[in-house]
């Protein structure tokens, strides 16, 4: 969807065939059974199911679908359909970011004979997106967060911290994402813990004088006086 919503015309319409998309989503095209090309057939059923697309039904034949068969795809614009009128909260992917992960997917399999890990771009795109929704971009704040893995993973629906932080070195890795680690704590208690790491989409933002600043701020709102830093 962010694919057919960042390329369609300003009415909502778009042409493309199986190829162009699959290759435009960071795939190499495969038209073997439950491969690349049925998978991203099934997710266009899904959104015509969900009436946020509309394309000619007929086209999908099996037996007669190619794969550089041109087709049109119309995005629902009723004023009802939040997918193309934002209505309600939403996040702004912007071109170069969506380019950004997809030209990193690509790399990604380039690194796969170094025994490196292949990024999908929707989990790139899905934690990228939970993330940059909590910075808040209003003129008069630092355009920054810090939300804790825990809550990035019940949002991204990703069990494993570690999995997270691999996502996480990808985007700060391809550019787009900035991060400042501020370490650890030592409470009032004597406890050791960790403190959230913090995320900016622009250079320069996250200096230890600010991060540290906020860091100490917050935990004392929580009633954890900081006491040192390891």
């Amino acid at each position: 969807m962010a694919y057919i919503k960042l390329y369609s015309s300003i009415s909502g319409r778009i042409g493309l065939s199986i190829r162009s998309l699959v290759e435009g989503l960071g795939f190499r095209p495969d038209a073997h059974k439950d491969r690349i090309n049925d998978n991203v057939i099934k997710a266009l059923y899904w959104l015509k199911e969900r009436e946020y697309i509309y394309f000619d039904a007929e086209l999908w034949n099996k037996q007669k679908v190619k794969i550089n068969d041109c087709f049109q795809i119309q995005i629902n614009t009723d004023p009802k359909n939040d997918i193309f009128n934002f209505s309600d909260i939403y996040v702004v992917l912007t071109e170069t970011e969506f380019n950004s992960i997809i030209q990193s997917v690509k790399e990604s399999k380039k690194e796969y004979s170094q025994r490196r890990m292949i990024y999908d771009p929707s989990d790139l795109l899905n934690v990228f997106l939970n993330i940059k929704k909590y910075i808040n971009f209003n003129k008069n704040s630092t355009p920054i967060c810090f939300p804790s893995h825990r809550i990035l993973c019940r949002d991204c629906n990703i069990s494993s911290t570690s999995t997270m932080n691999k996502f996480i070195n990808r985007l700060t890795s391809i550019g787009i994402l900035y991060t400042y680690k501020a370490g650890k704590y030592i409470d009032s208690y004597n406890n050791i813990k960790y403190t959230n790491n913090f995320y900016a989409l622009q250079k320069g933002i996250l200096t230890p004088e600010l991060c540290d600043g906020i860091v100490s701020g917050y935990y004392a709102s929580q009633v954890a006086t900081v006491t040192k830093y390891k």
